[in-house]
């Protein structure tokens, strides 16, 4: 079906403790910190929409999240054997390299699975029959963001995090998106400009502005 996105199930680690947690956080770049003594809890099962004015620091809140920025003070604890997938906002253009491979090949090289094991990956996110044995340079944008979804999420990851996701989607597509994080097995954390697609995914907001980050549920 070319209106699915169905992510792996990915129960996460045992453990009583958040996913990710972060307390006072400071972090930023260059000597300049763009969060400010940031403290959040990420719950397994959690559906966040992170939101809040251009400049407030979202995608950087992600990436430490993610673990890819260190804070310049506070702590961040990830509960051992949390797996994180990032979706950035132009995730599909590290395609590019490979523009004249398939979706198929190119997933049998990168995973080392069979040409079968990639085409059925390919189809739980809406790329079945012959788009998946297509090179990529012949697909559509929305075509590639699928591709795109199926790679960064093939190792069954526990926590999405996902930056402007909604980049090259129809409304179609938007809204079997949505219901593909509403089952997710793991947590998400969403930024995104699109009202509609967040609250149709969504059940705790996170605001992040120049006061700070103010976590709330529904």
């Amino acid at each position: 079906r070319e209106d699915q996105f169905s992510f792996p199930a990915s129960l996460p680690p045992a453990g009583a403790t958040a996913l990710v947690s972060l307390d006072g956080v400071r972090a930023g770049y260059n000597g300049a910190d763009v969060l400010k003594g940031t403290s959040a809890q990420l719950r397994a099962g959690a559906r966040v929409a992170l939101v809040g004015p251009n400049g407030a620091g979202k995608s950087t809140l992600l990436k430490v999240l993610a673990g890819d920025l260190a804070p310049t003070s506070g702590d961040v604890r990830q509960r051992p054997g949390v797996r994180t997938a990032v979706v950035s906002q132009h995730h599909a253009d590290a395609l590019r390299p490979h523009a004249a491979s398939s979706a198929a090949t190119l997933f049998a090289e990168r995973h080392r699975c069979s040409d079968l094991e990639a085409r059925g990956i390919l189809g739980r996110f809406g790329l079945g029959g012959a788009a998946a044995t297509l090179p990529l340079q012949r697909l559509s944008g929305g075509q590639k963001a699928r591709v795109s979804l199926a790679d960064l999420t093939w190792d069954a990851p526990h926590v999405l995090l996902l930056d402007e996701p909604t980049n090259h989607l129809d409304m179609q597509a938007l809204d079997a998106l949505a219901a593909g994080l509403r089952d997710f097995d793991g947590a998400v954390v969403v930024v995104s400009h699109n009202r509609a697609f967040l609250q149709a995914c969504c059940t705790e907001l996170w605001v992040l502005d120049e006061s700070g980050l103010d976590c709330r549920e529904g």
